[in-house]
């Protein structure tokens, strides 16, 4: 079957931008003809998350943890610079430089692990991480190796699952991905490919920062819990394309209304933390 870059059918991709002429939504018609289009609750998450990002100011010398496959990258940091990826999954490492997707927006990519980082102390003034710390195992040492190669004042901005988002669920309820990817785990601490770790409160996180030397400053709360998680029902319910037009209309109302109100972090189902190191 013919593909994009993406791993999205041809067909697939077509239909997604001719739906995207249809929305108001700017965050979701950015994101036609991506992966994350064809899934109900990725399109929720990635729209508001690359619109949060995109309002961060990234003040270099900057660097990216995990930046994946990119797809998101290049929409929340366009028409800026990051200086450096550290792609700690390695197999998306060579997977990106065949792509060459990332380079719109950054201008190296190295690989390596958020525990033990190939920096310089003090290297960089921004650290920004895009949904990684819910797929690491060891959150004290990934914040303590961050602090070390941030400047005294730099900053930090990562996003991830509020802390109870999965709260009455199972925890290794079965999810479905993008439908040509089959099935996982929502929750499980492989440490090859670890997911729905660090289910912190505030307060918990709070407490990871101080022993790093991390102040939590801002706390920035998008999707709605209520909405997330029946986003993600919708999801495992099925093949999405059979219910692309409806949910992509639905879940676009979602984003315009969490753009203009966004929820209280004990309603959210994802949140952006930004932290400030601490000069010692």
């Amino acid at each position: 079957m013919a593909r994009t870059l993406l791993g999205t059918p041809l067909w697939a991709s077509y239909l997604a931008r001719q739906q995207a002429a249809t929305t108001d939504c700017e965050p979701v018609r950015r994101l036609a003809g991506t992966e994350w289009y064809l899934s109900p609750y990725n399109l929720y998450l990635k729209a508001l998350e690359i619109e949060l990002f995109r309002r961060f100011q990234v003040v270099r010398p900057a660097l990216e943890i995990g930046g994946g496959g990119g797809e998101t990258s290049q929409h929340a940091f366009a028409g800026r610079l990051i200086d450096v990826d550290c792609e700690y999954y390695v197999p998306n490492l060579g997977l990106n430089l065949r792509r060459g997707i990332l380079y719109a927006v950054t201008r190296a990519h190295v690989g390596g692990s958020p525990y033990a980082m190939p920096f310089r102390s003090g290297a960089f003034n921004t650290v920004v991480s895009i949904h990684v710390f819910d797929h690491l195992t060891a959150v004290n040492t990934a914040l303590a190796e961050i602090a070390r190669v941030l400047r005294p004042g730099g900053l930090l901005a990562f996003t991830t699952y509020a802390g109870h988002l999965f709260d009455g669920l199972p925890v290794r309820t079965l999810y479905r991905r993008p439908f040509w990817s089959g099935y996982g785990s929502l929750r499980h601490d492989d440490p090859d490919d670890a997911r729905g770790q660090n289910m912190c409160s505030l307060s918990e996180w709070r407490a990871y920062g101080q022993l790093a030397g991390l102040n939590l400053i801002e706390v920035r709360s998008f999707t709605r819990r209520d909405r997330f998680l029946t986003a993600m029902r919708l999801e495992m319910a099925g093949d999405p394309r059979l219910f692309r037009a409806w949910y992509q209309r639905v879940v676009s109302q979602w984003i315009n209304e969490d753009l203009t109100r966004p929820p209280p972090y004990a309603d959210a189902g994802n949140v952006l933390l930004v932290w400030q190191r601490t000069a010692r």
